[in-house]
């Protein structure tokens, strides 16, 4: 891939724009169909009220209500026997009640939040994880609880479109025949699966992956299971419908089925909006105020009553080990709390701005209106309903900045939400708008600690997301305006009439204000000059190059690698360098240079982090300093061990070592010779490099990688001194040397060969270069890290031990854990451990996957000195 500078002079990449584009392509097609639903649902409920509708919602019958629980219920009996089925297909000795408390929870999360493999997969990784299994082994659950799904599914279809193949060709305008040869595609499909468990019952293989599937009895059962889950889900709103529906349940069955497709495509939680259209648009001879109406009892009784008893059961059980210990239940969450509260705060805030906005685009009650017309004069009622939906739409903005926990959005909101309790009761005695508002006012108030940030306002630039998530709460108050009035004509008298009575005139006016406010703002945040903005620079400033100098660990070295950013300190004397992949921010070990400075380097990162809403990441950091990123609010997690050399008392002699010093002999007896080449000297040598460079890629299969290693590039390996073997005259292999201030450690980096290298040459090249080391007064050697090195084997460790261990003891073919640790043992090291400090919980494997890409990302970037600083600003 070509790469091509801007004119800032940043390296930009062709591909970029069409990752970016497939990163949001998702996001934009929910959007899409949200508003096509919207849109649809709009022009079909013209002339619907909302009395309409709660009118049909409260006379729902009580035997319709009972079957809607009875096949609800059922309904998550299968989806709770889909995890069952799946731990028998992996043969995993777990109770059949873990698994089925595991199925329910995943699904109601994933039925109601959307976006199934992300929230029922990190639930079931949560719950499965401290149960034992491992990742791998939790990933075939995932997959073979879809697989049973997805069967399922098209099982029923195809039922329906064989067996009422009318309904469906009416409803898609298509020729009966094409529904009953669709029908019979999918059925064909389904029999072909199991056909192909039967004859093929090996595990599948894709692209070096390998999934050991459900047999031939297996899968049966899962497509029995799917199609029962499809039919009761679907007989939960069929006994809901009005009687004008008039279809039966295999022909509505169809129907809900392509309903479910589309709201998987479109990733709308719970398909909100396309479920709706879609029923509108199949039944167009129910009243629609009454297939609303059953489509939001269904959503309270399929949808929000189980999600309620999900969430509460996962809370319990996330609480449960803490109860027995008060005190140190307490102390243990506190990072979480702190974590966690800020967005929940601005979730209710949010929360309140909507019900302050959809108050204003309602009608008042009667009878309170009465009551107020005696107290209250009317300048003093108009002026509320404008003031409730103004401060309604700052609440909404507002909560972004609570979300990033800044003071003055604290400050702002709690006077907001003040106003918005008075003026709810002035402008219609609306106690349960008040009542909403005074909850969240006095979470706001128990959580002044959370809000910290001293950061304007205006210097925030909001996401794409909460822009959007703004908007779509406007237009929906908006939409609910429209469809209380209806009834009301409009004309252009409506804005000027002032009465008790007239709410119609008070929406009007309320609605332009917020549009016009929100038009300002949006204009302000187009036009004005960028400030502060984040600059993805990966310049290498003189202060890095000088404190590197200084430092005392040769990883300070990998700061000249090219592919970091940097973050430095005020004085100028100690740094850190990382650079972001997704949502983590992620650190290269620990801060480099002065110690006094880490503490508040560490918390200016922090902070950095918590503006631009990401996750701070710490990769392979030391034992020495987890009390800082404990104080961080960050867990911690062993990555492996680093084998550490003491040079001072390293000998040939004696029996311990007599099988290094017997491969060394024996490799100066084939004509080896070990040299160390000045920095000065390397250019001349940089064609030979490439080209054992070039071959040792090409006989591995790999890449270069970045972050965590150097990669061959002429200006880095030219800073160094560089260590080589030669055989008879020719370079057969060498390593880039990193060494440190005051010659307290020594290390090697980039390591290449030739393939037809004398056996040996490793081992004679670690040789020379301790003893070199030795000689040149260096007072210790780093071999690097062992992954997955030392982690814990007892049964009571914690779930990434157990992972980490059975990787590592299983995964030789993929990375040769265990050959490394031995090549390394030879030399009889001291093992110091490493460690990943990140946020734990539910984000831990997506952390654990950015770290993976971003060290595997490949970079064409050559080293750039800059006379600039390479900090963000």
């Amino acid at each position: 891939m070509d790469s091509h500078l801007s004119k800032e002079g940043h390296l930009s990449l062709p591909g970029e724009t069409a990752r970016r584009v497939l990163h949001w392509a998702p996001v934009a097609l929910g959007v899409v169909l949200f508003a096509l639903s919207a849109a649809f649902l709009h022009m079909t409920l013209a002339e619907v009220t909302f009395a309409d509708i709660s009118g049909s919602f409260w006379s729902a019958s009580w035997r319709a209500l009972a079957l809607c629980l009875a096949f609800t219920c059922m309904s998550y009996l299968v989806l709770m026997a889909y995890d069952v089925l799946a731990l028998r297909s992996i043969s995993k000795k777990l109770r059949s009640s873990d698994a089925a408390y595991v199925g329910f929870i995943a699904s109601a999360m994933s039925q109601t939040l959307g976006f199934g493999a992300l929230t029922g997969g990190a639930v079931r990784f949560r719950i499965y994880g401290s149960l034992g299994l491992s990742a791998a082994e939790i990933g075939r659950i995932v997959v073979i609880t879809g697989l049973s799904f997805w069967l399922g599914l098209a099982a029923v279809a195809a039922l329906s479109m064989i067996a009422e193949p009318d309904f469906l060709a009416r409803m898609l305008a298509a020729p009966r025949i094409v529904v009953s040869l669709l029908g019979a595609g999918l059925a064909g499909l389904v029999a072909a699966y199991l056909i192909y468990r039967w004859n093929w019952p090996a595990p599948l293989t894709i692209g070096g992956w390998s999934l050991r599937l459900p047999g031939l009895p297996m899968s049966a059962a899962q497509i029995l299971l799917g199609a029962i889950d499809m039919l009761v889900s679907a007989s939960a709103l069929w006994v809901l419908l009005p009687p004008e529906a008039d279809m039966s349940l295999i022909a509505f069955t169809g129907l809900f089925a392509l309903i479910v497709v589309a709201g998987f495509i479109s990733h709308i939680p719970g398909s909100l909006g396309v479920l709706e259209a879609g029923m509108l648009l199949a039944l167009p001879q129910v009243p629609p105020h009454s297939l609303l109406a059953a489509v939001l009892l269904y959503r309270c009784l399929y949808y929000i009553l189980p999600f309620l008893i999900a969430a509460a059961l996962m809370a319990v059980r996330e609480a449960q080990p803490h109860l027995f210990r008060i005190k140190a239940a307490t102390l243990a969450a506190r990072p979480i709390f702190h974590a966690l509260l800020p967005p929940v705060i601005a979730i209710a805030v949010f929360t309140g701005g909507l019900v302050l906005l959809v108050s204003g685009a309602t009608p008042t009650l009667e009878i309170r209106m009465e009551i107020l017309t005696d107290l209250v004069p009317l300048p003093f009622i108009e002026l509320s309903h404008l003031i409730g939906s103004v401060a309604g739409f700052f609440l909404l903005l507002l909560s972004i900045g609570l979300y990033r926990r800044l003071d003055a959005a604290w400050s702002l909101v709690v006077l907001l939400l003040g106003c918005g309790i008075v003026v709810s009761l002035a402008k219609g005695l609306d106690w349960e708008e008040a009542s909403v508002l005074a909850v969240v006012l006095v979470l706001v108030l128990l959580s002044r600690s959370a809000f910290y940030r001293q950061s304007s306002l205006l210097n925030e630039d909001p996401s794409p997301m909460a822009v959007v998530a703004v908007t779509l709460a406007c237009a929906a108050s908006i939409w609910v305006g429209n469809l209380s009035y209806k009834q009301v004509g409009y004309s252009n008298e409506l804005w000027w009439q002032i009465a008790y009575s007239a709410d119609a005139p008070r929406f009007l006016r309320a609605s332009l204000l917020v549009v016009l406010i929100a038009g300002g703002l949006g204009a302000y945040l187009l036009l004005r000059p960028a400030r502060g903005r984040l600059t993805r620079s990966y310049a290498i400033s003189p202060d890095v190059v000088r404190i590197v100098a200084q430092a005392g660990n040769t990883e300070a070295n990998l700061a000249l690698t090219g592919d970091k950013q940097f973050l430095i300190a005020p004085e100028r004397d100690a740094f850190l360098m990382y650079d972001i992949q997704g949502m983590s921010w992620i650190v290269m070990g620990d801060p480099i240079g002065a110690e006094e400075r880490f503490d508040d380097l560490l918390w200016r990162f922090r902070e950095l982090v918590d503006r631009r809403g990401g996750k701070p990441v710490f990769y392979e950091v030391n034992a020495a300093n987890l009390p800082r990123y404990l104080d961080l609010g960050l867990s911690l997690l062993k990555l492996g061990e680093e084998a550490l050399i003491d040079l001072q008392a390293f000998s040939l002699e004696g029996g311990a070592r007599a099988n290094l010093r017997q491969s060394s002999h024996k490799a100066e007896r084939q004509g080896l010779a070990f040299a160390v080449v000045p920095a000065g000297g390397v250019g001349a040598l940089i064609p030979e490099l490439r080209e054992i460079s070039d071959e040792w890629l090409a006989a591995k299969g790999a890449v270069e990688k970045q972050f965590s290693v150097g990669h061959f590039d002429p200006a880095y390996l030219s800073g160094f001194d560089l260590a080589v073997i030669r055989h008879a005259g020719k370079i057969v292999a060498f390593a880039n040397l990193w060494q440190s201030a005051g010659k307290r450690e020594l290390s090697v980096d980039l390591m290449r060969h030739r393939t037809d290298a004398p056996r040996g040459h490793m081992d004679f090249l670690f040789v020379q270069l301790l003893l070199w080391g030795k000689a040149q007064g260096f007072k210790c050697f780093s071999l690097g890290m062992a992954p997955l090195s030392g982690l814990e084997g007892h049964p009571l460790a914690p779930a990434w031990h157990k992972a980490g261990n059975l990787i590592f003891q299983h995964g030789e073919q993929i990375y040769g854990f265990e050959g490394l640790r031995a090549f390394k043992e030879k030399f009889r090291p001291d093992w110091r451990p490493r460690y990943l400090a990140c946020p734990g919980g539910l984000s831990l494997p997506l952390v654990l996957l950015d770290v993976a890409v971003l060290i595997s990302r490949r970079r064409k970037a050559s080293v750039v000195a800059a006379n600039g600083e390479g900090d963000v600003p």
